[in-house]
């Protein structure tokens, strides 16, 4: 395998999640914009992370079951116990990283983790059994301490790593 090149008009080689993106575009898990565009500071939707999350982890393309292109993912998940019925009332809204969390240990099915959280703002024990997985990292916050941040939009460049990462557990 050699260098794969991302065609975004929005998206650099340097950027730090090309490495995670790249991949991911090339075999067609991500998907940009119909203007060549990826817009990676732009934040996931809870369809867009429903759907990409799903497909990472091993589970089938889902058809629509309603009116939203991502309706027969919301409902796959909510009938599977990955999404609690009713946690997602707008697949159009951004996802908050700590529903990231939740369905992506749900989804691979993750067991809990008993140990102490790492993170000094986030103490679930999901995110705990992600970050053992090596599928979320966290980051350094101005006091020097490790943060998830779980109430915090997740940015389309952000659920890069977190597939990319998952594909790396399976």
């Amino acid at each position: 395998g050699g260098l794969t090149i991302c065609t975004y008009s929005d998206v650099c080689y340097q950027d730090w999640y090309y490495q995670y993106l790249s991949p991911l575009t090339y075999a067609g898990v991500i998907e940009g914009y119909e203007d060549k565009t990826f817009r990676p500071n732009g934040y996931t939707t809870c369809g867009e992370a429903l759907k990409t999350l799903l497909l990472a982890s091993g589970y089938a393309e889902q058809s629509p079951t309603g009116p939203h292109w991502a309706s027969g993912y919301l409902d796959f998940a909510e009938d599977n116990g990955i999404v609690p019925y009713g946690d997602i009332t707008n697949l159009d809204a951004p996802i908050i990283r700590a529903l990231v969390a939740q369905i992506t240990a749900n989804a691979l099915g993750l067991s809990p983790s008993s140990a102490p959280s790492p993170f000094a703002d986030a103490h679930d024990s999901r995110t705990v059994a992600l970050y053992e997985a090596g599928i979320i990292t966290g980051s350094t916050n101005d006091a020097g301490n490790l943060v998830y941040l779980p109430n915090d939009s997740l940015r389309r460049c952000e659920i890069c790593a977190v597939i990319w990462r998952i594909g790396q557990a399976a």
